[in-house]
């Protein structure tokens, strides 16, 4: 029986569906892929029916998304090594006073006092502090 049988459109109607959903995210939503609120690798992966169509026009368009996203991409990758470099100071600093004092529960307040034995505050420079990491951010969206 042929009616239990779908058809499926065409591999060139598909290309084509997928070509005007692709266009259509990077038109209706340039501001949220411009901050970073579409993550890159899903931007990424929207990018690669321009690629298919293979044209001159869009695959031009593809490379000139990709060196934007280029920037946004080495700011997140400087944001994160800051993070972690701030991560690990602190876990070695709560090591140290684990094996200093002998307590593997040492914890440190919002003051930066240790909690177990009334010590004076840790200072940090601003190279310790995430938050004065410098960068540039595009509020005209906002």
């Amino acid at each position: 029986d042929s009616s239990s049988f779908v058809l499926l459109p065409s591999k060139a109607h598909l290309d084509a569906w997928a070509l005007k959903t692709a266009q259509l995210l990077v038109d209706d939503h340039a501001d949220e892929i411009r901050c970073g609120m579409i993550p890159l690798q899903m931007y990424i992966f929207s990018l690669m029916p321009f690629r298919h169509a293979s044209t001159i026009e869009t695959v031009e368009l593809v490379q000139q998304r990709i060196e934007k996203c280029g920037g946004l991409s080495t700011q997140l990758d400087a944001m994160l090594g800051r993070f972690r470099k701030a991560t690990n100071r602190r876990m070695a600093l709560l090591q140290d006073e684990a094996r200093r004092t002998g307590n593997s529960k040492v914890t440190i307040n919002e003051d930066d006092k240790n909690e177990n034995d009334g010590s004076s505050p840790t200072t940090f420079s601003d190279e310790d502090i995430l938050e004065t990491f410098p960068f540039d951010a595009d509020m005209t969206s906002a």
